[in-house]
């Protein structure tokens, strides 16, 4: 074998190891593409579980106990306080669903995703700080008509009683969303932006002269 059949050789062999690590960088791409995109679907599969159907819900249970109790002035004004910041709340959920389905690794640039990602995490952001600012409001609302349905007594609003319980379980459900945002979506969104991070190292190791 002289040295232009080995230079030959050793082209050929050389272009099949290119080509072969251009696949498995290919197939390593995809899998963590499909890996962030369950991630995606996890955290709007979450969200729908967590909060809009209970949501839902709990819109037309506060409604029918609304309807029921209109002869009160009392517990119209309460239930439809209640009512409006629960579709609030509702509201805000089908908008992190919608920007949770938006989000696609597929046929987008893993920057613009990245973007995308930070710009649903700052609105959540407010969306947090609101739900937080009116749970008090909707605990303070809430009760009485909730006091009414289930014991039969009415409230006085004014009442050591009334404030002291209504300060307690704004306390306890401040604290629970407050926990459950952390466990259910700030450490998700960690793991999703991490996820991005290595794609986009990935992505610039694998192509270095971009």
């Amino acid at each position: 074998m002289d040295i232009n059949e080995l230079k030959a050789l050793w082209h050929e062999q050389d272009s099949r190891l290119e080509s072969n690590l251009r696949l498995n960088n290919q197939i390593l791409f995809q899998m963590k593409m499909d890996k962030t995109n369950n991630e995606f679907r996890r955290l709007m599969s979450m969200e729908k579980r967590s909060s809009l159907i209970p949501g839902f819900i709990a819109i037309v249970v506060i409604c029918y106990l609304t309807i029921i109790h209109s002869s009160s002035l009392i517990y119209l004004v309460c239930g439809i306080l209640s009512l409006i910041i629960f579709t609030i709340f509702f509201i805000f959920s089908i908008i992190r669903i919608i920007g949770f389905s938006n989000l696609s690794c597929y046929d987008e640039s893993v920057i613009k995703v990245q973007k995308e990602m930070a710009n649903l995490k700052k609105q959540m952001f407010r969306f947090r700080k609101i739900e937080l600012m009116t749970a008090p409001i909707f605990v303070a609302a809430f009760f009485p008509l909730g006091v009414k349905v289930v014991h039969h007594y009415d409230v006085n609003l004014f009442s050591a009683h009334y404030i002291l319980t209504v300060v307690i379980a704004s306390v306890i459900a401040i604290g629970i969303g407050m926990w459950s945002y952390r466990i259910f979506y700030d450490k998700r969104i960690a793991s999703v932006e991490t996820l991005l991070k290595s794609i986009a190292d990935f992505e610039n190791t694998s192509n270095p002269e971009v």
